[in-house]
């Protein structure tokens, strides 16, 4: 699910099956060439950031969605 007005998204990870909240409020939208309006549901993405915790990763820059 892509929240827009928020800027964020939940998804599952392939991997594991577990569902991830991914922050996209620290994505320099002047800088990255993907950003989160531009997501859609069944995307699949690659992300570079920092884990905040076992379920929340903020993401920096999305480097590959679709």
């Amino acid at each position: 699910r892509v929240d827009y007005q928020n800027g964020t998204v939940l998804l599952r990870d392939d991997a594991t099956g577990r569902l991830l909240t991914i922050d996209g409020r620290a994505i320099d939208r002047r800088e990255s060439q993907i950003d989160i309006p531009d997501l859609r549901p069944g995307d699949r993405v690659t992300l570079t950031g920092q884990w905040l915790n076992s379920r929340v990763f903020s993401a920096l820059e999305i480097t590959s969605a679709g």
